[in-house]
């Protein structure tokens, strides 16, 4: 091409273009124009090239050489002008693939026309500004012979959707602290509450022995010295999984905001108990009715009691 005088023209050497590439060139100008084969492999290969463009905010033009022609065939053939006729003339290339995707789609398929509809207002809505949208928005709303404010309503619900699907990712993905932890947390933020963790006798309803350990060192530690140390409480836990379990904890305290935080404090305690209680009620439910199976009236009686002494632990939480 350089040697048939077009200067400004570049060769991925036969690799695809890269977005480090389309940086560089956009740079240097802002009409890029890409030149493909015009088989299919050539215009899938000119769609890769828009989608990668758009993502660097560009979108190029593009000309599609007849098939079966390549620019050195053309020039070789002594076609040149042909060849400087299709580069005077580029077309959008996010245009065309537009139509190409809505043309091919008759009214007598809605469900296929609404894919259709939906694979290029997927193609839209990489672009990065709110009008370069609005305007290919319009484009496939006459394309595809549609009321415009139909495709914005559509829009905005597949936008709606993505949205819940962010959320719920996040939220299934995100791991929260447990009662345990927001406890111990709240403890080491507001060490006056350390003698009511004490009386409480919470200790003795955790799950985690890592927590529990560090519960314990908290109350003694406040016994012996009258306030809570950092240091005084990573000096006292050996267990480098206590330290680590420790530090946590700690970020943790930097993150909560406690409004109220004597009501935090209850909401804890009362959560871990009433955790608590629910377990023993499933496996006291598994042990009397094994019980019955096994047709064991003593054992039955005596899990009975203990089912109700739960039930009246629960109304006192």
């Amino acid at each position: 091409l350089h040697n048939i005088g077009f200067l400004n023209a570049v060769a991925t050497l036969g690799t695809a273009i890269t977005k480090e590439q389309v940086s560089l060139l956009k740079k240097l100008t802002s009409n890029i124009i890409t030149l493909f084969d015009g088989d299919e492999a050539g215009i899938k290969a000119a769609q890769r090239a828009m989608e990668v463009a758009i993502e660097e905010d560009v979108i190029p033009l593009m000309v599609l050489l007849p098939a079966g022609y390549d620019p050195d065939q053309l020039i070789r053939k002594g076609e040149v002008d042909k060849l400087k006729e299709k580069l005077d003339h580029p077309v959008d290339s996010l245009t065309f693939f537009i139509e190409k995707r809505l043309k091919g789609v008759s009214d007598d398929f809605p469900l296929e026309k609404e894919k259709a509809i939906n694979e290029a207002i997927a193609m839209v809505q990489r672009l990065k500004t709110p009008l370069k949208r609005g305007i290919y928005i319009s484009k496939i709303a006459q394309i595809a012979n549609l009321n415009e404010e139909w495709l914005y309503q559509s829009i905005k619900e597949i936008d709606l959707n993505k949205k819940e699907r962010t959320i719920k990712h996040f939220f299934k993905n995100k791991r929260f602290p447990t009662g345990e932890e927001q406890l111990l947390t709240l403890v080491i933020k507001e060490p006056s509450f350390i003698p009511r963790l004490a009386k409480e006798k919470i200790l003795d309803d955790f799950e985690d022995p890592d927590l529990q350990k560090i519960g314990e060192v908290i109350i003694n530690l406040y016994k012996e010295k009258g306030e809570l140390a950092t240091k005084d409480l990573l000096f006292s836990l050996f267990s480098e999984e206590n330290k680590k379990i420790l530090a946590r904890l700690m970020v943790e305290e930097e993150r909560f905001s406690f409004e109220n935080i004597n009501r935090s404090f209850i909401d804890c305690i009362n959560y871990i108990r009433e955790k608590k209680r629910k377990k023993e009620a499933k496996e006291l439910s598994y042990l009397i009715k094994k019980a019955e199976q096994d047709k064991n009236p003593e054992v039955i009686e005596k899990l009975l009691i203990k089912k109700q002494q739960l039930i009246v632990s629960k109304k006192e939480i």
